[in-house]
């Protein structure tokens, strides 16, 4: 039973439905990002799952979204989240540094991209 939506904006502008729904197998939160639809994971679910809201399209949804992420299933997880979201944000930061770097290495150098 689906118990919980919220909108979130994407890097490239698109919109994203995270859902929260309830089994009796447990909670399970999806994104209709391609990643999520893959079953991968993505940063649009880790985004509210580590409480940033800074994408929230309805930030009138915030009390809500902080309800569900104060649910007692999170309790054994949520600080894996915040350092996993944390390490996650570290890497894609390093990502671009080595990008360009890369850019200038290969300039320098004569390497054509």
């Amino acid at each position: 039973m689906k118990i919980a939506d919220f909108k979130v904006l994407g890097s490239e502008g698109d919109i994203y439905e995270i859902g929260f729904t309830q089994s009796p197998e447990g909670l399970k939160v999806t994104c209709s990002c391609k990643a999520g639809q893959n079953g991968m994971f993505c940063r649009h679910r880790m985004q509210l799952l580590a409480g940033d809201f800074s994408e929230l399209q309805d930030k009138e949804k915030v009390v809500e979204l902080k309800a569900v992420l104060n649910w007692e299933e999170f309790n054994p997880i949520k600080k894996d989240i915040i350092e996993l979201y944390e390490v996650q944000k570290k890497i894609d930061e390093l990502d671009r540094i080595k990008s360009k770097l890369k850019k200038s290495v290969a300039s320098a150098i004569g390497i054509k991209k």
